[in-house]
């Protein structure tokens, strides 16, 4: 690996990995075994601090940090790392010889999803430190389940809502009801609101919308706009300019939305 001086970093993304603990400190390792860490947690933010430029830092976006110890000859060896306070965190770190050229790797994972997570890491060869700062952001288990739009069309008196809004119209239970019973017939439209009607049924009951979902919902109401759809109106949309959407709305009523809750039994 090339010794050139690199410029500072601040800011890193890790993604959570399900490791084991190890605690590395000076001259010597100590192994300490943990609850594996789950994996349903958003990426490590992580700040680096100290002399950035005496240590090439990769893996960005990956699972894990590499850290190689720059400098002259008498500050390449890489002398510790050691793991600072772990709040609801897993910190493991590869093996490696203190006061060698070398590298070390660093990952982490979060205990349990749904809570805050944070650790802090030392990294130190003979001239410089570097403190690395990381927070985890857990999302939430995902609640509620979800239902297709042939079970809101054939289940009226499950219907937790009395109106919904497609686009910038409002329609009544009994005219959204209508359009689920319209044949689609080559209408993009009528077919996107479908899985929209559905969608918007689901997350009215309590079901969770994953940000995949959340968006998909935004812009299928922003590419329908004032459309009115049949029978209601006369609107219509190529079916092209609507089955990406479609598709993710659609597996989301489904239950198979990454992150997003499972179809009801």
């Amino acid at each position: 690996m090339r010794r050139s001086k690199i410029s500072s970093i601040t800011v890193l993304a890790i993604i959570a990995s399900m490791l084991m603990a190890t605690m590395m400190r000076s001259d010597r390792t100590q192994a300490a075994t943990s609850a594996e860490p789950q994996s349903a947690c958003d990426v490590f933010v992580t700040n680096v601090a100290g002399a950035t430029g005496a240590f090439i830092i990769t893996g960005s976006g990956t699972s894990s940090l590499g850290i190689t110890s720059l400098g002259d000859q008498n500050c390449i060896a890489l002398q510790s790392v050691v793991v600072g306070s772990a709040v609801n965190s897993v910190v493991t770190v590869s093996p490696f010889t203190p006061g060698t050229s070398t590298s070390v790797t660093i990952s982490a994972g979060a205990i349990n999803p749904g809570q805050a997570s944070s650790f802090a890491v030392s990294v130190s060869n003979q001239c410089h430190t570097i403190t690395i700062s990381a927070i985890v952001h857990c999302p939430a288990p995902p609640a509620g389940c979800t239902l297709t739009q042939g079970y809101w069309k054939n289940h009226a008196q499950a219907w937790p809502v009395q109106s919904l809004t497609l686009g910038t119209v409002t329609y009544t239970k009994t005219q959204l009801i209508s359009i689920l019973n319209t044949p689609v017939k080559g209408n993009g439209l009528i077919s996107l609101s479908y899985q929209l009607i559905a969608a918007k049924l689901n997350q009215a009951s309590g079901a969770s919308v994953p940000p995949e979902v959340a968006s998909a919902i935004a812009a299928a109401d922003a590419l329908i706009g004032g459309l009115v759809v049949p029978p209601v109106g006369s609107g219509s949309l190529s079916t092209d300019s609507t089955s990406s959407l479609g598709t993710t709305l659609d597996n989301y009523n489904n239950g198979l939305a990454a992150g997003g809750p499972s179809h009801c039994n």
